[in-house]
């Protein structure tokens, strides 16, 4: 890359890379936005995995916060790795080595875990999959959300602070985080769709009709864990919004996130499940 900056003037070059950065920045902006409606409401993804796989994932935001052009100037002098695509991040994930954290930012994390919750959404509205199969697909997403957790939590961009500067990019992906185990345990598309319809009959009947499976494994452990932190994080999001150190709108993606979150651990409550040795972690 450094030849490149010898026979371009300083001007074309940052106008070269802005247009390289924020193209790819925009379109991940539009899929995951566009993905919240799948997530959220069960709406068919209007952008697909395989349209998307050779874009490079967006820069970290410390190189798209750069002031001037010469300080951006020098964080691209410094930066040694090539662009990272959708493609090649997923596919590393699957690896028995991590994915480095230096190799995706904190933004293209959460791209990664909304590719990783379209593919899961994907599975769950397979009709002819059994229900053997699916669980064996789920057991591998879980494999992916555990490589996809190391790579977010060694960022030195993560964090779920409301003091975090980049915290409109960090606190989503931590409860996206949480959902995806969520769907590992229940079908929730019923709940999801019903809360499209905005009619409260609808969705009191949806909440009625869910039944979740809590067999006595670890797995089950997990999710149930994952659960309490999503609520646990909530409360402290909900105190530091009081505290207007965060959006009102990142406040209410993160919570819409939470949905399942809340429905599973109710469902464990009701059913007696208090005398499991749940621990209270963290996604930090």
């Amino acid at each position: 890359m450094k030849w490149l900056y010898g026979k371009i003037s300083p001007p074309l070059v940052i106008a070269k890379f802005k247009t390289c950065l924020l193209n790819p920045r925009t379109k991940w902006a539009a899929f995951t936005a566009l993905n919240i409606l799948t997530v959220c409401f069960n709406v068919t993804p209007a952008l697909l995995l395989h349209e998307m796989s050779s874009i490079p994932l967006p820069c970290n935001e410390f190189e798209w916060a750069c002031p001037t052009m010469e300080s951006w100037l020098q964080v691209r002098m410094g930066c040694v790795r090539g662009w990272t695509c959708l493609g090649e991040a997923l596919a590393a994930l699957l690896c028995p080595s991590p994915l480095q954290a230096e190799t995706v930012s904190v933004f293209g994390a959460y791209v990664l875990l909304h590719a990783i919750l379209q593919g899961m959404w994907g599975f769950q509205q397979n009709s002819w999959l059994e229900s053997s199969d699916l669980a064996k697909y789920f057991q591998k997403f879980e494999v992916t959300l555990r490589g996809w957790h190391t790579c977010w939590k060694d960022n030195v961009e993560s964090s779920v602070s409301p003091r975090n500067p980049y915290s409109a990019v960090t606190a989503n992906p931590a409860a996206l985080f949480r959902l995806a185990y969520m769907w590992i345990g229940a079908d929730f598309s019923g709940v999801r769709a019903s809360i499209a319809s905005l009619d409260p009959e609808t969705i009191e009947s949806s909440f009625k009709q869910l039944v979740i499976p809590v067999p006595p494994t670890d797995l089950t452990m997990r999710i149930v864990t994952h659960a309490i932190g999503a609520l646990s994080t909530r409360v402290k999001l909900g105190m530091a919004l009081k505290e207007q150190r965060l959006s009102c709108f990142q406040s209410f993606e993160v919570h819409l996130f939470s949905v399942e979150c809340c429905q599973y651990y109710t469902w464990i409550s009701a059913r007696r499940y208090r005398h499991m040795p749940f621990a209270n972690q963290h996604c930090t």
